[in-house]
């Protein structure tokens, strides 16, 4: 029988106190921070050999470590390669749900997996995930969370995943796919802001969320989108003035069409960027964990153009 173990550690994360056992933050996927377990994962002389002695010693030295148990049965007749890749696509979704509670540049150190043949190590393999993640102002910081906010973490995750998957919109399938759902499409687009290099690129895709969500057709398109974006928050959000909320996406919107028609912004609106930035993710945030909140809300936007026109109309001037 084939073996297969992953170790990784997740970048800029700290857990506030010691976890007793390792936690499952989604099926195969556990971290811990025990000192004991590091030192069991990295017994094996021979995984220490293939993946350095220096990764070996970073590994053992960070805050947690990332590891998963597979058997065959469970990575199919993917090959070891292909194997992590896709580990690392469910690790991808996860820092994407852990977006959704709070702003953060959670990262994936280098992954390893390593198969084993008969309880013997055969081969390893090694990878990591490409884009490097800041926050909405581009900042960096340390995330610290606690075993409450583990299981929060956890719970959202199997929410979301869940219901992409139900509407066949995961991170397998190509996004502009025909029946890929508006919430799956806003996603890739916030996952492209947090990897974008700077404020300004992050604007544009944080509003390309936004249309993906609320857009039904160009046609004056900067006040209807600020419009129902400014209806949808102060509606089912917290305490959120429609003019405030019009204002800041009119704004936003305004520096995401220079940017991509090639036109320039005077200095002293370049300072602000970062402000809009952060507004922009705030809002969106806040927009997703009104989805996740209420299932019945999550499929009155998942709709055809008609029917998410009706919902606004409603809304508006219902």
């Amino acid at each position: 029988m084939e073996k297969f173990l992953l170790i990784s550690s997740f970048r800029h994360l700290n857990i506030d106190g010691t976890l007793q056992a390792p936690f499952t933050l989604l099926p195969g996927i556990d971290i811990t921070n025990q000192k004991s377990k590091k030192n069991e994962l990295l017994a094996d002389q021979n995984i220490v050999a293939l993946m350095g002695l220096i990764e070996a010693n970073h590994l053992l030295d960070s805050p947690n470590i990332v590891f998963c148990e597979f058997d065959e049965k469970d990575l199919g007749n993917l090959d070891l390669e292909k194997s992590l890749l896709l580990i690392l696509l469910w690790i991808k979704g996860l820092f994407r749900s852990a977006w959704v509670l709070s702003d953060h540049n959670l990262e994936c150190d280098a992954a390893y997996l390593f198969k084993y043949e008969h309880g013997q190590l055969e081969r390893g393999t090694s990878n990591f995930l490409a884009q490097h993640i800041t926050r909405a102002d581009c900042s960096k910081s340390e995330t610290t969370l606690d075993f409450e906010a583990l299981k929060k973490w956890e719970r959202l995750h199997d929410n979301i995943s869940s219901y992409l998957h139900m509407k066949n919109s995961s991170d397998l399938r190509f996004f502009m796919e025909k029946g890929y759902c508006r919430i799956g499409r806003a996603f890739q687009f916030i996952d492209n802001a947090r990897a974008a290099p700077n404020t300004s690129i992050k604007i544009a895709h944080y509003m390309s969320a936004f249309e993906a969500l609320f857009s039904t057709s160009s046609a004056e398109l900067s006040h209807k989108l600020s419009e129902r974006v400014a209806f949808f928050l102060s509606e089912y959000g917290k305490s959120h003035t429609k003019i405030e909320v019009f204002k800041n996406i009119k704004t936003a919107y305004e520096i995401r069409s220079k940017l991509v028609h090639g036109d320039n912004l005077p200095k002293g609106k370049i300072g602000q960027l970062p402000e809009v930035s952060s507004t922009c993710d705030s809002y969106l945030r806040e927009i997703m964990q009104i989805m996740f909140g209420d299932q019945s809300l999550k499929e009155q936007i998942d709709v055809t153009p008609e029917k998410l026109d009706n919902f606004f109309e409603q809304m508006i001037f219902g």
